[in-house]
């Protein structure tokens, strides 16, 4: 990686921790659940009590609210 890209990279990596912080708690466990384990829709629904649309709805919105995040 050249100079540039780490410095980008760390930038993105700053603000995605940034944006985390302003997540209400059941959308950092969908996020987790999601990058981190690489459960289904439907396993994280079961584990955190939603449907499974409600748990992709609040995934995209929250991936579509961070590129809003990011332009900032």
């Amino acid at each position: 990686m050249s100079p540039e890209e780490i410095a980008e990279y760390k930038e993105v990596k700053h603000n995605i921790k940034e944006y985390i912080k302003t997540l209400e708690e059941t959308d950092k466990q969908i996020l987790i659940l999601r990058y981190s384990e690489n459960l289904t829709f439907t396993d994280i629904a079961e584990i955190l009590g939603l449907t499974e649309s409600t748990a992709k709805r609040r995934y995209y919105k929250t991936r579509e609210n961070y590129k809003d995040f990011a332009k900032k």
